[in-house]
């Protein structure tokens, strides 16, 4: 699972290999989504947005719908598991 707190619709997850923005966004499975200059990306889905940005510790995530991006994003999975699944493999 990745951690993470939700307050007034401010997502705010420490810093973990187990997420990385860019490489998220990136990744091609988000379809919709815009460069914010250096400083994130805003991510919509449905009629719901994300302003996602970085700091050194945490990675904050603006959104009118929070729990929605929580789920959006998956940070209910355990990845770590998943990770292991492949340092296993020969």
């Amino acid at each position: 699972m990745i951690s993470y707190t939700c307050n007034n619709g401010l997502l705010t997850v420490k810093k973990t290999p187990e997420f990385d923005l860019e490489k998220t966004v990136l990744s091609g499975q988000i379809f919709r989504y815009f460069k914010n200059g250096s400083a994130g990306y805003t991510v919509l889905s449905r009629d719901r947005y994300a302003v996602c940005s970085e700091n050194a510790e945490n990675t904050e995530i603006l959104s009118n719908d929070a729990e929605y991006f929580a789920k959006y994003f998956d940070f209910a999975r355990d990845y770590g598991i998943i990770y292991e699944s492949y340092l296993d493999r020969p």
